[in-house]
Order: C-alpha cells, then structure tokens, then sequence
C-alpha cells in the first residue's frame, strides 16, 4: 500500500476487480479495525466466509505511541507498530445478559517492545529490570494514541447521505451541529449575552409562532396544559440548541430557492461527505485513510474526472483507497496509484498487487485501454488507439508497411484479405481486424469477433 509523503499522488491506492470478488469486503475490514467499542454490532453472519474460523487482519503503520490504560502509570507510555484485528462466533452466551451479542471483536495494539516508557521516552524500571507490560493494555483505544501519530480511518460506504444528515448515531453533520452549539452556550453564558440572545429569541419565536394555525398553537398549548402540570407549546427554535436545524443546501439570495443537497442526487451528497471529512482533518492536522466505495456512484462522467483530481491531489498528504468500477476514476488515478486486483477463484478471493497501468500509448492512457487492461473488454476503438501508436513508433507510412515491421517483430501473416475488386493479400491479425471495421463496405472477408479484437491488440501490445 503507497503512503501519503507529500507528494501529489503517493498516497493513492485502487482496489479493481469483478463484482463479488472481495474490494468492498476488504475496505470493510480496515474500517472495522478501527472500531474498537463498536465493531461486535457491526458484523454480520454473512461477514464469515467460514462461521467456524476468525476473521483477523494485522494493520502496520509507522512507528506511534499509546498512553497507559493503567492509574498507576499515568504518564507511562509504549511504542506501537500497528493494531490487529479479530472477530468471531460466541461459542456460549454472555454472562448476565439475555441478549447476547453473537460476536466477539477485538482490536489490539501490536507492541514493539514489552516496555513501558517515561515522557522522555526512557524505559521505566522496577527493580532494575523493565517495567513488565500488563496485558490489558494491549487493547485499542483510539482516545490513548498520542495525537497526530495514527491516522484517524473514515469510511465512505454506498449510503453516502448518512455522514451530511443527522442520524439515530453520531453522523459527521452532528458532531459538527453539538460543537457549534456547545461553542455558543459558552459564548453566551455573562448575563448581558444571555439578555441579547433572549430577546432574539423571543423576537423570533413570536413572529414565527404567528404562522402556526391556531389550532396547533393556543388551542395545543390549552389542551395540552389539562393533562400536564408545567406549560407546554410548538417552539420553532431550541433556546438550548438553536443549530439543531443545521443542514447543507444550495446557496440563493432567495430563500425559498434554497434547495437542501438530499435533493440534488446522491453523487452531490457523496462530494460534500468527502470534502466535509478531508477539511475536518486538515484543520485538525490529523493523518487521515479514507476508504472509497466506488466513488462514481451516480457521478456524472465529468464530475468522475473532477473528483479523481481531487484524490490526486489530497494523497499528497492522506492515505486514499478506493475501490472502483469506472474506467475514467481508474485512468486518471491508476498511473499514480498502487493497484491491486481482486478475483474470485473457486469461490475465494485471490489478491494480486500490479505495478500501476502502463500505457502502450504515446498519448497516455485511454479509457479504451483501462477497459481492457482492468476491465478485460476489448474494443476496435482501442485497437485503433494502438495502431495509430505503432505507425509513430515505427514510422511507417503505410498500412502495409507497417504489417512488416510487425512480422519482423514475431507476429504473423496469419489472414488472407480480399480486396473489392476480389484480389487477395496476406495480413496480419490486427492488420485483417483493422479493415474489416475501416471497410465494413467489404463483404469478401469473414466476420471479426470479440476474440480477434482481443488477440489483435495483445498482438499489438506485444511489440509496441
């Protein structure tokens, strides 16, 4: 895996690979080792290839520290290498419980070394040995890791919208709504602050209140009063949470033009998510791993371009992996990224690191050459592309010039080509399969098929 080092592009990393064969299951994985508390009720049955085995994954990262768990070594700290991670099925229920979480998720500093260290980074000593390392400090607890040494893993899955919207648990959009409105409460708390907030408040309620029928104000209110013993009414703004409200939606002089993002599409709410998450960590000078499901979901061709910039640009300073389907996010990032491919093989994932796309093209690489290097789909259009290559590599200045440099280079005069005035000529493959798509008025040869497209460009590709 590359990791961020300034550099535009060295933080990037593109998992490809068909449907089922395991990206998104990996990516699910990382997020889950970073959820030390609540990763247990977050695992499915259908998590486990094998319900009888573990599932387990070793994460290293440079070298950080943690702080003891322990009250008697307070200022203690150790020195770790990564975290691991593992999950599997109860064999008996909790005790005391009569709902039992199904099961077990652990996550565990890894330890360079059994020792316990002072803030000056000597080790401590009991009795003129090590200080013993107690093993319950092993387990993760991201609020012990010093700050600013492990980075801080977000994780944007296919329902982008929950990370800008308020949810049942801490969404994105929360947190910043209660630090906002804890920040308030604290600017207002000197008695002339709070008198100007309340006849603020009070000036906004009673003109809106004014738009509340009569039948859900005073006559609510009265009726709601012969049931309860303290006054109760509809209130269109909380006194204690006036953020409460807080949403994204699109920018007008008018507002009631102002459209909130939920209804601009899920791509939309997918680049907010995104750029919301990188702007939080970069003001909190935190290290972040974003983790990318098939970021082109519902993205418009150019907006994908757009957004593959975006990645380029950020893992100069944050480690990116995405998984991806599209040939335009793979082209703009699969030069610069480390890529791994994924394949299902007899019903299990086969994981196989590549050393980037190379193109064989002399303009860069193409959307057709993605297709068929990631995506295993030839096309004429990329075969094209590499002929026209090879006519500028080669210099030649004919067709048929070009088909002897091509033999000189071990492919064949393997076709015949019959010409319309019935005269027939010997070819190579990419040479047959390159007219009968530039002279479809030509009905003297044989139809080309997907596996001549395909032997043609590999032939193509092996000499240029």
């Amino acid at each position: 895996m590359r990791r961020p080092d300034g550099r535009k592009g060295s933080g990037l990393n593109l998992f490809i690979g068909e449907n089922g064969s395991g990206k998104t299951s990996a990516i699910q994985l990382l997020s889950l080792a970073f959820q030390s508390f609540s990763a247990a009720s977050r695992i499915r049955p259908t998590d486990f290839f094998n319900l009888e085995e573990k599932i387990a994954a070793e994460l290293e990262f440079d070298r950080f520290k943690a702080r003891s768990g322990s009250p008697f070594l307070s200022k203690a700290h150790f020195e770790c290498t990564g975290i691991e991670f593992t999950a599997e099925s109860r064999d008996r229920k909790q005790p005391n419980r009569l709902i039992s979480e199904p099961f077990a998720a652990r996550t565990h500093f890894i330890v360079d070394e059994d020792a316990y260290r002072e803030p000056d980074g000597t080790p401590i000593l009991a009795k003129g040995e090590y200080k013993k390392f107690d093993a319950r400090d092993k387990s993760f607890d991201p609020a012990r890791v010093f700050e600013g040494t492990l980075p801080v893993c977000f994780l944007l899955e296919r329902s982008r919208a929950r990370h800008i919207g308020r949810g049942q648990f801490a969404t994105t959009l929360d947190r910043i709504t209660n630090e906002i409105s804890w920040r308030f409460r604290k600017q207002i708390k000197d008695v002339e602050q709070e008198d100007d907030y309340q006849k603020v408040h009070a000036a906004f309620t009673d003109q809106t209140i004014k738009s509340i029928p009569k039948e859900f104000g005073p006559e609510l209110t009265d009726a709601l009063a012969q049931l309860l013993e303290f006054p109760v009414s509809l209130n269109p703004l909380s006194y204690s949470s006036p953020f409460d409200n807080l949403h994204f939606a699109t920018t007008s002089d008018n507002a009631a033009e102002r459209l909130p993002v939920e209804m601009l599409g899920s791509g939309v709410e997918m680049i907010i998510a995104l750029q919301l998450q990188c702007y939080l960590a970069e003001h909190a000078k935190e290290p972040l791993i974003l983790l990318i499901d098939e970021p082109e979901m519902h993205l418009h061709p150019r907006l994908q371009t757009k957004l593959a910039k975006f990645f380029f640009e950020k893992s100069a300073n944050h480690q990116i992996i995405l998984t991806s389907h599209s040939p335009y996010i793979v082209r703009d990032v699969g030069s610069d990224a480390s890529v791994v491919q994924f394949a299902l093989k007899e019903g299990k994932s086969e994981v196989t690191p590549m050393s980037g796309l190379k193109t064989k093209l002399r303009h860069g690489l193409t959307v057709n050459e993605v297709n068929f290097l990631v995506f295993g789909m030839p096309s004429v259009e990329y075969l094209d592309e590499l002929w026209g290559s090879a006519m500028l590599q080669f210099e030649a200045e004919r067709v048929r010039q070009l088909d002897e440099v091509l033999v000189k280079n071990g492919l064949s005069y393997r076709e015949n080509w019959r010409r319309s005035d019935g005269n027939d000529y010997a070819v190579t493959l990419p040479h047959f399969v390159r007219n009968s798509v530039h002279h479809p008025e030509n009905k003297h040869n044989r139809p080309i098929n997907d596996q001549d497209v395909y032997s043609a460009i590999e032939g193509l590709r092996s000499v240029l």
